[in-house]
């Protein structure tokens, strides 16, 4: 499975957000190709813990 062909719609999305001025929290960059099922491109649990990484880094930083 390879996520990065799905930018598309991501960055369609951030593109809606920023225009919207709709806060976001993006830190897929920190996952990488061990993070997905192979199945189905869903997260394994190492990139639920990733993302949550990021999640409460930027929640102490507001």
């Amino acid at each position: 499975f390879d996520y990065k062909k799905n930018n598309n719609a991501r960055n369609l999305l951030i593109e809606d957000l920023k225009e919207l001025k709709i806060n976001y929290i993006d830190n897929t960059d920190s996952l990488n190709l061990v993070d997905f099922w192979e199945d189905d491109g869903h997260w394994r649990p190492s990139g639920h813990i990733k993302i949550a990484d990021g999640i409460l880094k930027w929640l102490l930083n507001e």
